[in-house]
């Protein structure tokens, strides 16, 4: 936790959290010289007004990202097309730009994330849209960056700005695109939209919360957008496959707590500024995969013994990601005639 990274043109390290610093790297940029670029007509050094204007630094690292596999395996991306990976901490760096099937030259290297799953395993996205080209490209290879494959086939249209692999389920990717956000539940190999209450926005950043299992959306101009629990998507390839009428996803851990919230309310800052809160019951997600004709969930304790039975309506019993939700109270006492007793 003491070591930190730093991107210009090169790679700095520090390993006393800040207090010195050491080149790891050459420049990894295409080190071009911007005075000499002609755009429009006009080189660098024939502009007069605002020269430069835009980014005060050119080419440099936009991307840098260690391993979690594996200590000391870096990769790096540059705003003028290369991307480079060190399997040694930085003693030795090798360009895998060549390596990138249809890669755009001198493309915005958006992100280089490496994977949780394997040291060797990373993806590359690029948005290319600063060239006229709103191609998407996502790339993930196996090898270090020796070989890559393109895995953006279904994301047609799509200008493709930020990717996150789940933390639970490497096949799980997450990709947030200039009209929403996507998802793969087989490494990229197909991707679907996800939907819901979220807007046709664009989406710049990914996160996911370890503690919580749940996603934080962050997007350009509509806010920020938490979906609370991601087990039903971690494990739904598995339910899909698995030849059963319904499959329950792993539940989240749920406090039992009592709402009080009736004095001082001028002082609080939710008249302001919130989101909505997640219920406060149990909540249970399962996937059906054929109408059933009848549903049932049991709630049982530590010893088995029955806490609570929940029918599930006819409504929640169609295929598809279904949710109830437990009020985390026991079953209703039953109702009848007195038994025995004098008469």
């Amino acid at each position: 936790p003491g070591t930190l990274y730093v991107a210009g043109n090169r790679v700095f390290r520090s390993t006393d959290r800040g207090d010195s610093w050491t080149v790891v790297s050459p420049d990894l940029t295409m080190n071009a010289n911007r005075d000499s670029i002609v755009t429009m007509g006009k080189a660098g050094r024939e502009i007069r007004i605002a020269t430069h204007d835009g980014i005060s630094q050119w080419p440099a690292l936009v991307s840098l990202a260690e391993s979690p596999a594996q200590r000391g395996v870096l990769w790096a991306g540059s705003d003028d097309g290369v991307v480079s990976v060190t399997k040694n901490g930085g003693a030795s760096w090798t360009n895998v730009t060549a390596n990138l099937p249809g890669f755009p030259r001198g493309a915005y290297v958006g992100e280089v994330v490496p994977s949780r799953g394997a040291p060797g395993r990373a993806y590359v996205v690029v948005p290319n849209y600063r060239q006229n080209d709103y191609t998407p490209y996502v790339w993930s290879t196996e090898d270090f960056g020796a070989t890559f494959r393109r895995i953006d086939t279904g994301l047609r249209g799509e200008v493709v700005r930020t990717l996150t692999e789940d933390i639970k389920n490497p096949d799980v990717l997450y990709v947030g695109t200039e009209t929403g956000l996507f998802v793969s539940l087989d490494r990229g190999n197909s991707w679907r939209r996800f939907k819901s209450n979220l807007p046709d926005v664009r989406v710049d950043e990914i996160a996911i919360h370890p503690r919580d299992n749940a996603m934080i959306v962050g997007t350009h101009g509509r806010a920020i957008f938490v979906l609370d629990n991601l087990a039903p998507v971690q494990e739904l390839a598995a339910a899909q496959a698995a030849n059963r009428s319904a499959t329950l996803f792993t539940p989240t851990p749920t406090l039992q707590w009592k709402t009080k919230d009736d004095r001082n309310d001028e002082f609080w800052g939710h008249q302001w500024f919130t989101g909505e809160n997640p219920p406060s019951d149990a909540v249970l997600q399962f996937h059906v995969k054929r109408e059933a004709q009848s549903l049932m969930l049991r709630v049982v304790g530590a010893r088995n013994a029955e806490v609570r039975r929940l029918e599930v309506p006819a409504a929640k019993r169609t295929p598809g990601l279904q949710t109830v939700c437990w009020d985390m109270r026991v079953a209703s006492i039953a109702t009848g005639a007195p038994q025995g007793g004098p008469g």
